[in-house]
């Protein structure tokens, strides 16, 4: 990823946290999102690049990242290219790897494995 790339992607990062920070109910109290969106899972089929994954992984643990590849409807080429684009990001240790494109999945539904 290009230097311009990552800060601009940093700066919308950024923005939407303090936006998210600046988030008010109607009673007047901060609202909660941002530890809301933690808690969600995350599915990186379509987009697992660096752009995407590095404010994914400030954003939330790595137990809530899954890649499911949409095949049958995305090419085999396509889901072969984003794993190479996993397998290859600086973001991820092998164990990283081996947690989204599996592990996380069989944790959250366990009766699959």
């Amino acid at each position: 990823m290009s230097a311009r790339r990552r800060v601009t992607s940093r700066r919308h990062s950024l923005r939407i946290r303090d936006s998210l920070r600046n988030s008010v109910r109607g009673s007047g109290t901060p609202f909660s999102t941002e530890e809301q969106l933690r808690k969600l899972y995350y599915d990186l089929a379509g987009s697992p690049g660096s752009n995407a994954l590095a404010p994914l992984l400030e954003m939330t643990e790595r137990s809530h990242i899954l890649y499911g590849s949409d095949y049958v409807h995305t090419p085999e080429s396509v889901v072969s290219a984003h794993l190479a684009e996993l397998l290859s990001s600086k973001l991820l240790s092998a164990e990283d790897f081996r947690a989204i494109g599996r592990g996380n999945a069989l944790a959250l539904f366990p009766r699959l494995n």
